[in-house]
């Protein structure tokens, strides 16, 4: 998944391949505008990264831990990353503990270096278990509202909000046995990443067809 999530791009905004020439999609893009630092089409909830020097289809953030950005067509195998490594922490953790609390008890029952590597193991996988649990649950939340971690800054991305199922199936896949594993959203699901559905103001629902 940390491999998934660090070669597969999260889709330039440009088109595939990043050039600046024709939408993956043709329809209604009258009303994407140019990015004034690249000079590309910059669809809707894309951003230009500074790092990578291009803007982004539905950019979440830049992650140096992956070494590249998180979008549209990465942002579930960044989520499953998180998870999983969280839940591998927790289980080191815990299938530890009893090992833990002995060597607190009497650590002369063990060889020194076996009683050293225990508490390390033990400190290490249950501090980034923790660190996970609310990194991974905040994206969590991100994925179930639709909103991004760029967006959940500012205001205004409630308007993508269209209930929690429908936000987390083109990110995660259409059936829910996808979407705690790492296969690919189909693309009829996930769509183009450049037009969304949205809520206006007036509580109605706009659907991109």
């Amino acid at each position: 998944r940390q491999q998934r999530t660090a070669l597969l791009p999260p889709n330039r905004a440009a088109g595939r391949g990043g050039s600046s020439q024709p939408f993956d999609n043709p329809l209604r893009h009258e009303d994407i505008r140019a990015c004034r630092r690249c000079n590309r089409p910059k669809p809707e909830r894309a951003h230009h990264c500074s790092i990578c020097k291009h803007c982004v289809k539905r950019m979440d953030h830049h992650c140096p831990w992956v070494h590249n950005c998180v979008g549209f067509h990465n942002h579930k195998f960044f989520f499953l990353f998180l998870l999983w490594t969280c839940f591998t922490c927790l289980w080191v953790a815990v299938t530890m503990f009893l090992d833990f609390l002995a060597v607190l008890k009497d650590a002369s029952e063990r060889p020194q270096g076996l009683s050293t590597n225990i508490m390390v193991a033990f400190f290490i996988s249950g501090v980034f278990g923790m660190v996970l649990i609310c990194f991974g649950g905040f994206h969590m939340h991100l994925i179930f509202t639709n909103q991004t971690t760029l967006e959940s800054i500012g205001t205004g991305a409630e308007k993508y909000d269209m209930g929690a199922y429908a936000n987390a199936r083109p990110i995660l896949g259409g059936s829910m046995w996808q979407w705690f594993l790492p296969v690919a959203v189909d693309p009829a699901v996930a769509r183009d990443g450049m037009h969304f559905d949205r809520r206006e103001s007036d509580g109605s629902y706009t659907y991109y067809e």
